[in-house]
């Protein structure tokens, strides 16, 4: 039983609970051995009386050493299914401690990934505003160079230079990337 005592406290020094639990298994064993010191004068009595008595009442004095060897065999069955039962009862403590510190390991992992996908999603949020505002910002100053420009006979500088455009050319001008290249042979990018 003291080694049982000894490997619960070496292994759970550290957990409040094994500590109570070390608390209560020493009360335990010191009733125990309190119970069996009380009863120890008694038996040694009963004892001293059988080997004593000589003649007709030896017989008595043996059969209540017998009895009491019984009672003391029971007592010792009685510890016994209580040192099982504590055992019983660590050995489900050790589980539950177990699987508390497996949670907590999975809580932990949990809130890791949950806090590094937070994270990565708010950069990821923060990149993307940053590139619509860029593309929004580019798309104005080629709307603003189109208007510039403006349609033939409107005024702008087409009717100045007036260019022949094939109905091809036209179709290619709806991508913003056509549009740059087109003003930049223009020269006027």
């Amino acid at each position: 039983m003291h080694t049982l005592l000894g490997s619960l406290t070496a292994d759970n020094s550290n957990h409040p609970m094994a500590r109570l639990q070390e608390i209560a298994c020493a009360a335990f064993l010191k009733r125990e051995e309190v119970s069996l010191t009380e009863r120890r004068p008694q038996r040694d009595q009963i004892i001293r009386d059988a080997v004593g008595v000589e003649g007709g009442g030896g017989a008595v004095a043996i059969s209540k050493v017998e009895v009491k060897s019984q009672e003391t065999q029971g007592l010792q069955q009685q510890h016994n299914l209580y040192a099982i039962h504590l055992q019983q009862y660590a050995a489900a403590y050790q589980m539950l401690a177990s699987e508390k510190e497996l949670l907590q390991k999975q809580l932990l992992l949990q809130t890791q990934i949950t806090d590094c996908c937070r994270r990565k999603f708010r950069e990821r949020c923060a990149a993307d505003v940053k590139h619509l505002e860029a593309v929004t910002q580019q798309n104005q100053q080629l709307w603003a160079q189109l208007h510039l420009i403006g349609l033939p006979g409107e005024g702008g500088l087409l009717d100045k230079e007036a260019p022949q455009f094939k109905l091809g050319l036209l179709e290619e001008l709806e991508s913003p990337e056509t549009v740059v290249k087109l003003l930049e042979l223009q020269g006027l990018v």
